[in-house]
């Protein structure tokens, strides 16, 4: 019970922060675009695949599997992204993202052999 009110409490801070962002009218803080029904099922397929089935996937390998092979794996995938985010942005990113993701990919081959 005491977790989840800390959990409780990160979010309802983090949820503070955020809305404290409001008060500030500058072009960092405001949309770029309206949101549009397209947009609004882009977020929501977003959520749906990010949150309901990566998270129902984690816990599903920590349930069957090894918990550190699971962690390691889950921390690593967002690390792969690089070259899908280059190609649907057409935005080479840069090369401290490059040399963090070799590093980290490295790191877990030497965990992993």
């Amino acid at each position: 019970m005491f977790v989840a009110e800390l959990s409780a409490l990160r979010v309802g801070i983090g949820a503070l922060a955020l809305s404290g962002t409001l008060l500030f009218r500058s072009a960092a803080v405001l949309p770029a675009t309206r949101l549009t029904r397209g947009l609004v099922g882009q977020i929501a397929l977003s959520g749906l695949v990010g949150m309901a089935l990566g998270m129902t996937f984690l816990l599903h390998a920590l349930a069957h599997g090894p918990a550190g092979l699971v962690s390691t794996l889950s921390a690593t995938s967002p690390i792969l992204i690089l070259p899908v985010l280059w190609v649907v942005t057409r935005e080479r990113p840069a090369a401290g993202a490059w040399l963090g993701a070799a590093l980290a990919v490295a790191g877990a081959g030497c965990i992993f052999s």
